[in-house]
């Protein structure tokens, strides 16, 4: 069974965030992700996050695939490439057998490290997903045919901790009519955090994955606040940190967080903050209370 038909039968599904690596080398980025695989159902592959430069998505899940036989959700942005670009890379990606995606807009180019990056974005992420629709129809945007319809299963991203929550209901409304077939969103660590969004988001109804973070300490969690764009580690958790400051702690923020709100969520997606040695304990943990479901 595929992510689409574990998502559309309610199956509590587990996947995890990997940054490809920072050159082609792969052998230390694979070795660290293959104890992880046999407790997720998918891996995200991230675009050059915080638009600093990154093995391309497509590239390194295919190599995952190959690797591994896991399969994939790959982000896919507008800052790096136009309109006729990506179109032809989701061809490309679709005829290597990736079919999964994470459509955002994209993080502004001026954190980049690569000097002098400017931004495409012909558009935002709806418009990336209206493309999507149309080539799932069999057709491009200059409204020509394609050989071969497409079956592209996308979602988009939700912020659970934005100020004005009925305005990103509205939001994931608008995404949901472009198109989008699931939902992950940023990090929480707090169940009072999900009630609030779970209340907002009563009316929606396409499969949301919940996200939270492995946090390494006390120090690099207060500095995610004040670097990460969309990132919030509240105040309570930072005492935890502050008072056993171990990734014991870390661990165990994930743990609580999760039994407490596993019978509300239909999924979890994991930042492992490249402690995978860590994310495996965790996920060994994860699963128990996935089966206790």
């Amino acid at each position: 069974m595929n992510l689409r038909d574990k998502l559309s039968t309610n199956r509590f599904v587990i996947t995890l965030e990997v940054d490809p690596p920072r050159g082609s080398g792969m052998k230390h980025s694979l070795s660290e992700v293959g104890p992880l695989i046999p407790y997720l159902d998918a891996i995200n592959v991230a675009a050059c996050p915080v638009a600093k430069l990154r093995m391309d998505p497509v590239a390194y899940a295919v190599l995952l695939k190959r690797e591994y036989d896991i399969e994939t959700i790959q982000h896919i942005t507008m800052r790096d490439m136009t309109l006729l670009g990506l179109q032809s890379y989701l061809l490309g990606a679709s005829a290597l057998g990736l079919d999964n995606f994470l459509v955002m807009t994209g993080d502004a180019p001026k954190h980049s490290n690569i000097p002098d990056t400017k931004g495409v974005f012909q558009g935002n992420s709806m418009l990336l997903m209206q493309v999507m629709q149309k080539m799932n129809q069999g057709e491009h945007t200059g409204n020509g045919k394609l050989n071969k319809k497409n079956r592209f299963y996308f979602g988009a991203t939700a912020n659970p901790t934005a100020i004005n929550q009925p305005n990103e209901v509205k939001k994931m409304q608008k995404k949901i009519d472009h198109g989008a077939s699931f939902f992950q969103t940023q990090p929480l660590f707090m169940k009072s955090t999900l009630d609030d969004f779970l209340m907002a988001s009563a009316e929606v109804k396409t499969p949301i994955l919940i996200s939270t973070m492995l946090l390494k300490n006390y120090e690099s969690s207060l500095n995610l606040n004040q670097t990460v764009p969309g990132l919030f580690v509240p105040s309570e958790t930072l005492s935890r940190l502050k008072q056993n400051n171990n990734q014991e702690e870390a661990m165990r923020i994930v743990i609580d967080f999760l039994k407490l709100c596993k019978d509300r969520i239909q999924g979890l997606h994991l930042f492992p903050m490249n402690n995978y040695c860590a994310m495996k304990e965790l996920l060994q943990e994860i699963s128990h209370i996935r089966e206790s479901r």
